[in-house]
């Protein structure tokens, strides 16, 4: 039989710690984080965010342009276009509340407390470069969406 007294005290501060980091309720912190990083945006709005790398190649600059020109397209409604980099504080709240990691396309809007958003990165990746037309009906129609739910 195998007794604590003789397990290293090094190995029992190892397994104790690791017990105590798995049983820790991060997603509390995490929903603290995600209100506090989207306080400025407005609750009368949809927020196109696109949460990328500093340096971005070809698709990603074209995925950019398609939101910018979505914005645009509805600056008369309230539509607000935001281009985060997903390494900085904020980006890596909303990355892991959007569930991005490398990069990512959303559709976001609140009401009343809570948050509603549309994850539309893989449309975005497949489109962006071969089928500019496609990606922005899609991003339209997200839009469109999200601004008919806060008319309700």
């Amino acid at each position: 039989m195998y007794r604590i007294a003789n397990i290293k005290p090094i190995t029992l501060i190892a397994v104790v710690f690791a017990v105590v980091l798995s049983c820790s309720n991060p997603s509390s912190q995490a929903t603290g984080d995600f209100r506090a990083q989207v306080q400025g945006f407005s609750p009368d709005s949809v927020s196109l965010i696109y949460l990328h790398q500093k340096r971005g190649c070809k698709t990603c600059r074209a995925i950019s342009e398609a939101m910018q020109r979505a914005a645009v397209r509805f600056k008369a409604t309230a539509v607000a276009f935001r281009d985060i980099d997903i390494n900085s504080a904020k980006g890596k709240v909303l990355a892991q509340h959007f569930n991005v990691s490398y990069a990512g396309v959303v559709v976001y809007r609140q009401d009343n407390q809570k948050s509603y958003f549309t994850n539309i990165t893989a449309d975005a990746f497949l489109f962006a470069t071969t089928r500019a037309d496609s990606l922005d009906m899609i991003i339209e129609r997200t839009v469109r969406s999200h601004l008919s739910k806060m008319a309700e």
